[in-house]
């Protein structure tokens, strides 16, 4: 048996921008150290457990095993009970209990860190303040003219360059690692409200946490495995 992580490029530079992306290939890493076998994009076996990010829905891989590791709120209809469920963060947990056809415990959430830990830290303050847009989950810019920044248009290097130089980041994306990652950098951050008329102000509490550790977050690995195995046995 192994596990088989799908839904994601290893060798697409672009994998590594997004959180979700750079979590998972961090589980392969950390499954590994786990003593777990796990592969990325392989043939799939008969005893095999598939995991698919949100992203992916179905069962493309016609695995007998699937499990949704469920990075983000589930944009499908329903998750059948024989799928097994982990959260990568509390935020979306009641959102995915409500589309899942058992009960879903809250031990099922099981956060892999994602952040780099020689990208992100403080240097002296030259730009004011920075406008996340990542998702657009607000669709109207705050009136204050700011400085841009995406993930797309920028390099990881660059991206978090800006982040070390920067005073206040506001976004617009209001579910996004970007605000530990400023916060790290010692930023202020807010998210923007009501059509960007307003702020509310995000606290980050121990952003430290969520910098990859692998003798701190193997713990992780053997939890997800832990579950999924107790699942399908």
């Amino acid at each position: 048996m192994k596990f088989i992580l799908t839904g994601i490029d290893p060798d697409n530079p672009e994998t590594r921008k997004n959180g979700g992306g750079r979590a998972l290939l961090y589980l392969h890493e950390l499954l590994h150290f786990a003593g777990h076998d796990c592969e990325i994009n392989a043939p799939v076996g008969p005893a095999d457990i598939v995991v698919y990010p949100d992203c992916v829905q179905g069962n493309p891989c016609n695995a007998a095993k699937v499990l949704r590791y469920m990075l983000y709120f589930w944009p499908g209809e329903r998750i059948p009970a024989s799928d097994c469920v982990i959260v990568y963060h509390e935020d979306y947990f009641d959102q995915v209990a409500q589309k899942y056809d058992r009960e879903l415990p809250v031990e099922n959430i099981v956060y892999i860190p994602c952040v780099e830990p020689d990208l992100f830290y403080p240097e002296e303050k030259t730009i004011e303040a920075v406008l996340f847009t990542g998702k657009l989950n607000c669709p109207d810019r705050p009136a204050e003219p700011m400085l841009e920044i995406s993930k797309t248009s920028m390099t990881r290097a660059d991206f978090a360059a800006t982040l070390r130089k920067t005073k206040r980041l506001y976004s617009l994306d209001h579910h996004t690692i970007v605000f530990i990652e400023a916060a790290l950098c010692g930023c202020l951050t807010w998210k923007v409200t009501d059509a960007g008329r307003g702020f509310e102000e995000v606290k980050v509490t121990n952003p430290q946490q969520y910098v990859m550790n692998p003798e701190r977050d193997v713990a992780l690995a053997r939890k997800f495995a832990d579950i999924a195995l107790a699942f399908f046995k």
